[in-house]
């Protein structure tokens, strides 16, 4: 048999790789059975524009993980790209030497659109590699299915931080809570006037806390968004 030959990145050499050619990055954290990163990649098609990483335990021996690995290996060099998958090795016995250095590999390829797909692969790696991705801070979709891969779980790492809001940006967002409002509305129900509510408006839906739109009149109307809703119902839980 034809011996299958991976680019590997060791967990200390991973800093210094360079994404140049491709605009999209999946990255996957294998376990024995390829089809989840199969089925990640045809849910992302796009030839010659993806890169495919794998993320393995640095001790994995089994020889199951090589049988998988080679057929998602000829199935990337045949379908999406001619350098098949980068294996990246991570130690994951050491815990936060491979949380920190995922999270580094992470904002390496802070420019691309990153798909982070947790489905297979060891638990411990599983874990490592999310709460990499939430402290890179970098803006990423994880995705997760399920054993029998009938369900689809998949949200942005942006939806699980919330920006910093003090006393006033609390009362915007309870007085949502209530139903939208206007501008108008708002300004006098916090006692503010109109530019420094607006100011607030328009941070809270750039961190994607509310959104804005406008009424019949032309004046501006906020609204929460699912996010906001979230945030909401921890402020009052």
């Amino acid at each position: 048999m034809e011996q299958v030959v991976f680019r590997t990145i060791t967990i200390d050499r991973v800093l210094f790789h360079k994404v140049e050619k491709f605009t999209v990055i999946i990255a996957i954290t294998f376990g024995f059975d390829e089809k989840f990163a199969i089925r990640a990649l045809l849910r992302h098609f796009a030839p010659d524009r993806t890169k495919v990483v794998v993320l393995l335990p640095e001790d994995d021996q089994d020889d199951r993980v090589g049988r998988g690995l080679s057929v998602l290996n000829d199935f990337v060099k045949r379908y999406v790209n001619e350098e098949g998958v980068e294996v990246v090795k991570v130690p994951v016995g050491d815990f936060l030497g491979s949380v920190l250095t995922l999270a580094r590999t992470f904002r390496m390829w802070v420019e691309r659109p990153i798909i982070l797909n947790l489905s297979g692969g060891m638990r411990l790696l599983v874990v490592e590699a999310l709460c990499a991705a939430l402290m890179s801070r970098v803006p990423m979709t994880v995705e997760v299915e399920s054993e029998d891969g009938k369900a689809l779980a998949a949200f942005s790492t942006t939806d699980l931080s919330f920006p910093e809001i003090d006393e006033v940006d609390r009362q915007i967002i309870e007085s949502l809570a209530r139903g939208f409002r206007t501008l108008g509305l708002l300004s006098e129900e916090l006692g503010l006037s109109k530019p420094t509510v607006w100011r607030r408006l328009k941070r809270l839906a750039d961190a994607g806390m509310l959104q804005l739109s406008q009424g019949k009149r032309g004046e501006v109307v906020a609204s929460l968004t699912e996010r906001g809703q979230i945030y909401c119902e921890l402020l009052s839980g």
